[in-house]
């Protein structure tokens, strides 16, 4: 009997083997129907006692393997299926697909997929090659992990692209919104993502309302995608917000190589949104590096978005690092919080190149390089006072290089600034309203002599940050940073210059609280030297400085020879509020203080007129 006892133990084994190798195996069906009808499931014939629909071999009622009865014979014998097609055209579904976990399906290009939902994905199951078109909710639904959405796939023209639930999926080199040829299609939302660790990479996002909009989850993945605009650069194919994110955590949108990058640029509202959804969550540590916004995909022409970046809503603790940020129609960057519950705080701008590209070309932001508004707090731009990252440049901005500003009844504080390369914006390079970063005034009372600057500052052990200047540029500016030293107790210090080519500089204070002010200027010429000018050579109306101002500035401008001269100051309806100068002077150059304490906040007109030129210029109150 014992032999006996080893044949059947042998047996069961070996079906048991059988059995599950079986039931572990994949499925191969090629669809050769377009049908979606009421008889495209899987068949079981009542003439026979098998059950057909059970055989693992696709056939529906009228005897054609659709792309239904391939995936239901799969489910119902819980094995995944590998699926191709032998068919072109389009398949119109009239009920969402359930792929077993591990089926792929391969199209090759050939279908075209439509209907109310596609698919619903669990886990380990792979698309390529569908066009889904006109789906009135979303083409595809992934609820588990590990599944792979691409190589080409194209989402048009639907409600919701593809929406990622689940973790840990890979989707790319797929199109959402545009096609291959360009021709927009456009979605409401091309890829939403409310899960956790999945990556997203070298997909074309164009078109649509919000190219890819992530909600709660964490530690996703956005990476070498084009957002907004093609490979060469066309504009009028952006979305209307390239990425939303809205309370979702320490997502990563580029990479720490600069070929991670995103193109994020077209996008008419805005390339980037942070915003939190307090007081439910608020969007907290995302990082973004190496990403290209408002630019082509070699960072040499404008493709603007409406603005760069947008910080809002309670967003916390984000970082931007190694970003190009340049041509876009509005600002930058715009950070701004407008009530108690949004206020915004915790951001770090380190190594961005904002209104320049990457080899010195201005491709200036419409508005400022950095805006800052209301209830913000603790913003580092550049280097902190620890001295860790590197600083920013910030050149050829249409308003300001960085504007921080009071608004909605909320001052910003703990801005702080440092070591940035800041120059050759438009209006003003740096701009700080007087209520900001509680109300630090620059160093003042600035005097050089023996190579050595000296001055005042109103906070005991503050930091004073030196830059050179140009004389030149109607605006204090930073073409480079040359130090620093500390304000003594009595409030003085000091600070030697070593280099004798240097004929101006700009000096910030900042306190240990992360307060920046404003710049203080500085000629580094001596009382000799002003005595000593040559005669000018040609009329000349400077630009006001400071420019915002409250309250008192100075216009310098220049003669060739004695004349009569008149310098008045008129409001913006052309009315004369002050005359500075009403005398005949010799030839020479002057300088004239204008106290605006009386008035009130607006733009006003500074007008020079002598018997043989008229200039004039606009300047700003800011109280």
């Amino acid at each position: 009997m014992k032999p006996y006892k080893n044949f059947f133990c042998l047996l069961a084994a070996t079906i048991f083997l059988v059995t599950a190798y079986k039931t572990n195996a994949q499925l191969n069906m090629t669809v050769n129907s377009l049908a979606d009808d009421e008889y495209a499931y899987p068949y079981d014939d009542p003439n026979t006692p098998e059950d057909e629909s059970q055989d693992g071999i696709c056939n529906d009622e009228m005897g054609r393997c659709t792309i239904r009865a391939a995936i239901e014979e799969s489910y119902n014998i819980s094995q995944s299926v590998f699926l191709t097609f032998n068919v072109n055209g389009t398949i119109n579904l009239t009920d969402v697909l359930y792929p077993v976990d591990g089926s792929v399906i391969w199209a090759d290009n050939a279908i075209e997929m439509s209907g109310l939902n596609c698919f619903e994905l669990d886990n380990n199951c792979q698309i390529e090659g569908v066009k889904f078109n006109n789906t009135a909710y979303n083409a595809v639904s992934i609820i588990g992990y590990n599944n792979i959405i691409g190589p080409d796939n194209l989402f048009l023209n639907g409600y919701i692209g593809l929406i990622v639930e689940g973790d840990s999926n890979f989707i790319g080199r797929n199109y959402f919104g545009i096609d291959t040829n360009d021709v927009l299609g456009p979605n409401q939302i091309g890829i939403m993502v409310t899960g956790s660790n999945n990556t997203l990479t070298t997909n074309f996002i164009c078109g649509n309302q919000a190219g890819i909009s992530i909600s709660e989850g964490s530690g996703n993945v956005i990476k070498e995608c084009i957002i907004g605009t093609n490979v060469n650069g066309e504009p009028g194919l952006g979305n209307q917000i390239g990425i939303n994110i809205a309370g979702s955590d320490a997502n990563l949108i580029g990479g720490e190589l600069l070929i991670n990058g995103n193109i994020i640029s077209g996008n008419t509202v805005a390339g980037i949104i942070i915003s939190g959804v307090p007081p439910d969550n608020y969007s907290v540590g995302n990082y973004f590096f190496n990403n290209i916004i408002g630019l082509d995909f070699a960072a040499l022409f404008a493709i603007p978005n409406g603005n760069g970046v947008v910080i809002t809503n309670g967003a916390r603790v984000e970082f931007f690092g190694q970003n190009i940020i340049s041509g876009n129609n509005q600002s930058g960057v715009h950070i701004f919080g407008y009530d108690s519950e949004t206020l915004s705080y915790g951001h770090t701008f380190a190594e961005n190149y904002i209104g320049i590209n990457i080899v010195g070309d201005k491709v200036p932001n419409g508005m400022n390089g950095i805006n800052i508004w209301g209830n913000v707090e603790d913003v580092t731009i550049g280097t902190n006072l620890s001295g860790q990252h590197l600083p920013n440049i910030i050149v050829g901005n249409q308003n300001s290089g960085i504007s921080v500003s009071s608004q909605f009844g909320f001052d910003p504080s703990k801005i702080l600034f440092r070591k940035n390369l800041i120059y050759q914006n438009d209006n003003s390079n740096l701009f700080v309203s007087a209520q900001s970063n509680n109300g630090l005034l620059p160093p003042y009372s600035l005097s050089y002599n023996n190579n050595t600057i000296a001055g005042i500052c109103d906070v005991p052990g503050a930091l004073i940050d030196i830059y050179r200047a140009n004389i030149n540029e109607f605006s204090p500016s930073a073409y480079e940073w040359l130090g620093s030293t500390t304000v003594g107790n009595n409030g003085v210090f000091s600070y030697e210059i070593t280099n004798p080519q240097i004929e101006a500089v700009s000096l910030t204070a900042t306190t240990s609280t992360g307060n920046t002010s404003g710049f203080a200027y500085l000629e580094l010429i001596t009382d000799v030297e002003k005595d000593d000018n040559n005669i000018p050579t040609e009329y000349f109306l400077s630009q006001n400085f400071p420019n915002p101002f409250n309250p008192s500035t100075k216009i310098n401008f220049s003669i060739p020879q004695e004349e009569f001269v008149s310098l008045k100051i008129f409001n913006s309806l052309g009315e004369e509020i002050a005359e500075l100068v009403n005398e005949t002077k010799p030839a020479g150059n002057y300088s004239v203080s204008f106290d605006a304490s009386g008035l009130s906040s607006g733009v006003y007109i500074y007008r020079l007129s002598t018997g043989a030129s008229v200039q004039m210029k606009k300047m700003i109150l800011n109280k």
